[in-house]
C-alpha cells in the first residue's frame, strides 16, 4: 500500500463499525464499503492471511482490469458517473515494434500496453474491486478477481505507528 502505508509493518487502527451493526438491518445498504475506503479483508488466494487494500469498484461498477491514465485509476460507476484517485506514475518508456530499427527519439517511444489494459470487467452483487496503491507491485483483484463483500473485515481509520495520522478516502469525481 506504498506511499499511503509503509512496507516496514505500520500499525493501523481497524473497525468493522463502519460497515457492520450487529443492531439493525440499514447496514446492508447505508454502510456498505466505498470506493477509495482502505480496508483489511480476507485473503482471497490465502485464507489465512490478511490483506490491506484500496476499494476501486463496488457492485455494478464497471473497472478498466490495467487502468493507464496519466497516472491516475479511473472507474465508471452503474450511473455513468467517472471517478478517479491519484496515484504516481512509474512507468518505464519502450519502443513499440514498428520502431526497434529507428533512432532513440522522444517520438519513436511509446508506452508499453499491459496485459488487461483496455478490458473492462463489471463488478458482480456483493463484490468489491481491491487494488494496492503501488500498482506496479502490488497483488491485487487485477489477479485474483472481484472480492466478496463478506471477506472485508473492517475498514482502515489511521495510522497508529509510527507518524499517527488519519487514513483518507482521496475519490474526486471527475467529468
Amino acid at each position: 500500500m506504498l506511499p499511503t502505508l509503509s512496507q516496514h509493518g505500520d500499525c493501523v487502527l481497524v473497525s468493522p463499525l463502519p460497515y457492520w451493526s450487529p443492531f439493525n438491518e440499514s447496514h446492508k445498504h447505508n454502510n456498505r464499503p466505498k470506493r477509495g475506503d482502505v480496508v483489511v479483508a480476507t485473503s482471497p488466494m490465502d485464507s489465512k492471511q490478511t490483506v490491506c487494500k484500496r476499494i476501486l469498484g463496488i457492485e455494478g461498477d464497471l473497472i478498466e482490469i490495467e487502468p493507464r491514465r496519466g497516472g491516475q485509476r479511473k472507474w465508471i460507476d452503474n450511473s455513468g458517473i467517472g471517478f478517479m484517485v491519484d496515484i504516481p506514475q512509474d512507468v518505464d518508456l519502450e519502443f513499440s515494434e514498428s520502431d526497434k530499427d529507428k533512432h532513440i527519439l522522444p517520438e519513436n517511444l511509446t508506452k508499453p500496453r499491459r496485459n488487461g489494459e483496455g478490458q473492462y470487467i463489471k463488478i458482480p452483487k456483493g463484490h468489491v474491486w481491491l487494488v494496492g496503491d503501488n500498482l506496479s507491485n502490488s497483488t491485487d483483484s487485477r489477479k485474483y478477481g472481484p472480492v466478496p463483500v463478506a471477506m472485508v473485515k473492517g475498514k482502515v481509520l489511521a495510522r497508529i505507528w509510527p507518524n499517527p495520522t488519519w487514513i483518507e478516502n482521496n475519490v474526486k469525481e471527475i467529468d
